[in-house]
């Protein structure tokens, strides 16, 4: 039988890298942990991620990443962002939010590493940096972020249902109501009329 050589968590590579080239340099990686996820979801795809890099964060994306045997077992999109906190300035890693704090990505997580403390691997890297701290916030029970080990961190879920649904036939569409249906079909129609069709990409 094959047998898998799991890496201890002294042993892992963590680097932090930003904006599109980050994307780039990680594409073949990426999509090899991607196809490792039984559920993947559109924050976990690396075309929507390029698009708010390109189009929305600029070089305010950030990716911290985590090998382990040469391989990607772990990505966290964030956000490079100051914030204040009792009248103190931190520079901040936060995790990809809008104005309307919609969840934007999630993190990428091997299914063998779930169970693993990666958030005190990711905790202890940012000692090295510039940053004073990493902010978890406002993300949905489905996000992979949820189903890591808490391990002693604080953070909340989004109280907000995802804006995005998972939508396999006709049928899923009838929990929406008719008002929430039809400003899906305007907004789809300005969509087309301003930016053309949507065309499937391999």
């Amino acid at each position: 039988f094959p047998v898998t050589i799991v890496p201890s968590i002294d042993r892992l590579s963590v680097s932090i890298n930003r904006g599109k080239s980050a994307l780039e340099l990680l594409k073949a990686d990426w999509q090899k942990l991607l196809s490792n996820i039984s559920t993947p979801s559109l924050e976990q795809d690396w075309r929507w991620n390029f698009i708010l890099a390109d189009e929305i964060f600029d070089s305010r994306y950030v990716l911290l990443s985590i090998y382990g045997n040469k391989e990607l077992i772990a990505i966290f999109p964030f956000e490079d962002k100051k914030i204040s906190r009792m009248g103190m300035s931190f520079r901040c890693l936060s995790n990809l939010t809008d104005v309307k704090l919609l969840d934007l990505s999630d993190a990428l997580i091997h299914p063998d590493w779930k169970d693993k403390p990666l958030l005190q691997v990711v905790k202890r890297h940012l000692a090295s940096t510039q940053f004073d701290l990493i902010e978890f916030s406002e993300f949905t029970t489905r996000s992979s972020l949820a189903e890591l080990a808490n391990e002693g961190w604080r953070y909340e879920t989004a109280k907000h249902q995802n804006a995005y649904a998972v939508c396999s036939s006709p049928d899923d569409l009838k929990t929406l109501s008719k008002k929430h249906i039809k400003n899906i079909e305007r907004l789809s129609a300005k969509a087309d009329a301003e930016l053309g069709s949507i065309q499937p990409v391999s």
